[in-house]
């Protein structure tokens, strides 16, 4: 019966339905067994929370802060969102290409975590498409003080969803 269960169809899953389920297999995922063999390409150490003015750029890492600003700069071919946190030590800005739609998931003066890859570039510190959540004040988050998984991607599925 288990193995059975293995060979069902990810589409079944709860939260996945046909259009992620086309998503997925885009990564050559269709099966369960497939979704439980599917592994990550690299992990972030989110336990290790960094001040902003402690970031070296070209290196990876993980800071926490504020939002104080969210933009989006006239560009001619690709939408940027830009979302510039303070943490009373310095700004980073987070840059996301492509994903006009990150807009309506920040406000001004929410407290939240990002990490990645950081970058200077145009005169600012950068976190160029980073893993983030908003710290609400809830004791567990998914990535909170632990090594997160961060997985192949393909247009239209989020790191969150994986």
């Amino acid at each position: 019966m288990l193995l059975e269960e293995l060979d069902s169809d990810i589409r079944y899953l709860k939260g996945v339905g046909p259009k992620r389920a086309s998503l997925f297999k885009r990564l050559g995922v269709e099966k369960l067994k497939d979704l439980l063999l599917f592994n990550p390409r690299d992990y972030d150490d989110w336990g290790t929370v960094k001040k902003i003015f402690e970031v070296t750029p070209g290196e990876k890492g993980t800071i926490k802060g504020q939002v104080v600003k969210i933009s989006i700069p006239p560009t001619r071919k690709i939408g940027i969102v830009k979302v510039a946190v303070t943490d009373g030590t310095g700004i980073v800005h987070m840059v996301f290409f492509n994903q006009l739609y990150l807009k309506e998931s920040f406000r001004e003066g929410m407290t939240l975590t990002a990490s990645g890859k950081f970058d200077f570039a145009y005169r600012e510190l950068q976190l160029i498409n980073p893993l983030w959540e908003e710290d609400d004040g809830e004791e567990e988050k998914p990535g909170a003080g632990r090594i997160v998984p961060v997985y192949p991607l393909t247009e239209g599925l989020r790191q969150k969803t994986v």
